[in-house]
């Protein structure tokens, strides 16, 4: 694996240095799909929230997700 440095808010960037390392590696992981697999962004969202749902993922738990620091 290889690091490197996309330009984000400054908000965005704080909270992904507080993300536990399990969710920087699912994040790292879903760049990995949407760049290997060109699409529109919209259409990789769509689907990445009905594999969520599929999962048991509701708007209150993705809510707590967001919210937790």
């Amino acid at each position: 694996m290889k690091t490197i440095s996309i330009k984000v808010k400054n908000e965005t960037a704080e909270k992904m240095e507080r993300l536990p390392d399990k969710k920087k590696m699912e994040l790292s992981q879903m760049i990995d799909l949407w760049i290997s697999e060109p699409k529109p962004i919209l259409q990789v969202m769509e689907e990445l929230g009905e594999y969520a749902a599929k999962q048991g993922l509701t708007k209150e738990k993705l809510d707590d997700l967001m919210n937790d620091e």
